[in-house]
């Protein structure tokens, strides 16, 4: 009834005044139509304000034609996306927002910031979608509104999000200037482009294969009009693609009776298709048994912004995207990140940024995530220290496709310097039936070994560590740095840190929800230096502990493996926090035995600290007699030498000085190594920009000029 039918059927006698000429802000209707129940309402009908919450269901049939229609039998972002969205419509029909008016008002979308935790299969049964108006305002004859909405699937969470919707007049849609556009978007928009493919023609790298855009009805995108896999501010591809607006596309007669448009989830699906469609053409699901897209990168905040509409009197849609980053999700799989925008008749109406799109291999059935972690970390249980770098360097060619030279020679020099010896006490338990990631917990004595750290203990669980790190990591220059390192030309990069702003703390709980999630969802593990801060002497016992990754670990069910940094500060306090170990040292890793959670929850709370303290302070040399590593003054003093002669920071002339330290660089660094006093000579490929970048950062203002030839 609030789709096609009478308003007051819906709505009862209020919105009798709309079953006449008067039209009202109307549902979706079939087959776009994506809500069977309201279960449950905490508000009350006809009064418009903050607090109204509604339970709305969505029974999922398994065989919709979505699920024919899309590339992969799973639900469409877009149609998870109106799902949510559709209860929002609703529940602001419920309070009678357009009985503030006494104008004619249409329903818009007009922005969101949300996170899909998990995909929803044909068998998923019911959608369980939680509203909740957050806040209502009004100007200019516009109703402004902000929703809260959550999205389940019996009690798991599939997706939450926070969203605005307005009630706009006629006249202020019909004036809508989009969103403001630079020179450089006008340009991606209007750039000439050789390369053309028309998708109406259904070429067989496109559409052939377990791998494959949508069917027809659910497609997009008509052509793709230009594609540079080097294109982009960040280098890594831009692509533009049309679709030809047709009146008598299905959707415009569903959304919505009497107001027809194309519903801007349908746009959101445009830019997901192009970027599927570059790593369609990219070949990155060549090497999988049986690939198919997930309907977007799962577990990551995507957020979008309409300030337009496409109608029947359009005549061309255009989607342009750029490729902001590659990385590999915690299984190896790949996944990339975009920005896009959509533009109709040449005006910019929709912005996303973090478009993600993930391709996995359902024909792999790995055995379970917990199983194939202890026969990893059993290789690894010594009472004398282990051989970690052969192990380490195996792990990340496996885990980034190849491991290219550079990169290679990049690690094996910052492990080789400041990795003095691991050693591990016990293996984990098996969870096999279970499985889960650990909960790694130390102290903290340098930053180096954060890095350091992950990249070693990746290999020891079989997937990327989640680290707990400041938010002003993201703007470190070591972060920046192996952000770099790991974008070399054809590899994916790994997400590899959770970032914390210490000033809000009141997101703490939130950060470790998010955590805890991804740890059951995918069997990550998760690293946290306890004390949060590094410490400026050795022989200090670990004394801060927040219950908080206590209760984390027992909740999931994870095991705590206690973890201590040795060897890396002075037993006399320095003056202020070291970067690398002192002295230019090394560092040994104590890696002990696993707790795991029967233990904890036998305990109280108070006992299960200690017992976790106690577990760190309890590893590697007795703390009363801890001494740092023996120092190298000679290669510090030439690190030194190179910061002064550079003009750069001291922690980019401790990676130069590594990288001339190599016995063989690889052909692609020679040229940064061996550098004349003038110019760096490098090729003008993919490959030479990566080594032009590092040594800018290395060399820094004062080194040798960069020539690309």
């Amino acid at each position: 009834a609030c789709a096609w039918g009478r308003p007051s059927d819906a709505f009862g006698p209020m919105y009798g005044v709309f079953d006449g000429i008067r039209r009202v802000a109307r549902l979706p209707g079939p087959p776009y139509h994506f809500m069977s129940r309201v279960t449950q309402i905490d508000g009350d009908i006809g009064i418009c304000k903050p607090g109204a919450t509604i339970e709305i269901q969505y029974d999922v049939p398994p065989h919709a034609w979505y699920f024919d229609q899309n590339g992969a039998r799973t639900m469409p972002y877009c149609i998870l996306l109106e799902a949510i969205l559709q209860p929002c419509g609703w529940l602001a029909s419920f309070v009678g927002s357009a009985l503030l008016s006494e104008e004619d008002l249409s329903f818009r979308n007009l922005d969101g910031n949300g996170r899909v935790f998990a995909e929803v299969l044909p068998d998923a049964g019911t959608l369980r979608t939680v509203t909740t108006i957050k806040s209502v305002s009004r100007s200019g004859g516009m109703i402004l509104q902000t929703f809260d909405v959550q999205c389940f699937v019996g009690d798991t969470l599939i997706y939450k999000l926070d969203t605005g919707f307005g009630f706009f007049p006629k006249a202020a849609l019909a004036n809508q200037v989009g969103l403001p556009t630079t020179p450089e978007q006008r340009n991606q928009l209007e750039a000439p482009s050789s390369f053309t493919v028309d998708l109406t023609q259904r070429p067989a790298t496109y559409f052939d294969g377990s791998l494959r855009l949508a069917e027809p009805m659910l497609l997009m995108i008509d052509r793709v009009t230009a594609y540079d896999p080097q294109g982009g501010m960040a280098g890594l591809g831009f692509a533009r693609a049309e679709k030809s607006v047709d009146t008598a596309e299905w959707f415009f007669k569903a959304h919505f009776f009497q107001d027809p448009v194309q519903p801007g989830s349908l746009g959101i699906e445009a830019m997901l298709q192009l970027l599927q469609f570059t790593m369609l053409h990219d070949g990155l699901g060549q090497a999988m048994k049986q690939p198919r897209f997930l309907p977007l990168a799962i577990g990551h905040d995507m957020t979008w912004k309409y300030r337009g509409q496409v109608v029947p009197a359009n005549k061309v849609v255009t989607t342009t995207l750029q490729i902001t980053r590659r990385e590999r999700d915690p299984q190896g799989n790949p996944v990339v990140f975009a920005e896009a925008s959509l533009w109709v008749d040449g005006k910019r109406i929709y912005q996303a940024n973090d478009v993600g799109m993930t391709i996995v291999d359902e024909g792999n059935a790995p055995k379970p995530m917990q199983r194939a972690l202890i026969e990893t970390v059993d290789a690894f249980v010594s009472e004398q220290p282990v051989d970690f770098l052969p192990r380490t360097r195996a792990f990340w060619r496996r885990q980034l496709g190849f491991l290219p030279p550079a990169v290679d020679d990049v690690l094996s020099a910052l492990l080789t310097r400041f990795v003095g010896a691991v050693h591990m006490s016990g293996a984990l338990p098996d969870l096999s039936q279970a499985p889960r990631g650990v909960l790694f917990l130390g102290n903290h004595q340098t930053s180096i070994e954060s890095t350091l750290f992950a990249i070693i203990a990746s290999a020891l669980v079989g997937t990327p560590l989640l680290t707990l790190a400041r938010s002003e990591n993201s703007t470190y220059w070591l972060e920046l740095l192996m952000q770099h390192i790991f974008s070399f030309p054809g590899i994916v990069r790994p997400v590899m840190a959770k970032l914390f702003d210490r000033s809000d703390s009141a997101s703490l709980p939130g950060i470790i929800a998010e955590m805890a999630h991804e740890m059951v969802q995918t069997g990550r593990s998760v690293m946290v230096h306890v004390e949060g801060t590094r410490a400026v002497a050795c022989r200090q016992p670990v004394q801060t502990l927040s219950g908080t990754f206590i209760d984390m670990a027992v909740n999931v069910g994870c095991p705590i493996v206690p973890v201590r940094f040795a060897g890396g500060l002075p037993a006399t306090a320095l003056a202020v926090r070291t970067e690398f170990p002192v002295g230019m040292g090394q560092q040994d890793i104590y890696i002990g035995q696993a707790i795991v959670p029967e233990t904890l929850r036998s305990l109280h709370y108070g006992a299960r600290k200690q017992l976790v303290l106690d577990a760190m302070n309890a590893l590697g040399p007795p703390l009363q007699h801890e001494l740092p590593r023996p120092p190298n003054p000679q290669w510090q003093a030439e690190v030194v030498a190179l910061a002064k002669a550079n003009g750069t920071n001291f922690g980019h002339a401790v990676f130069l000085r590594l990288l001339q330290g190599l016995s063989t660089p690889c052909e692609a660094l020679l040229p940064l190594v061996n550098a004349p006093s003038d110019t760096i000579v490098l090729p003008q490929s993919p490959e030479g920009r990566w080594v032009a970048e590092l040594a800018r950062r290395l060399w820094g203002p004062q080194g040798p000029r960069l020539q690309l030839v």
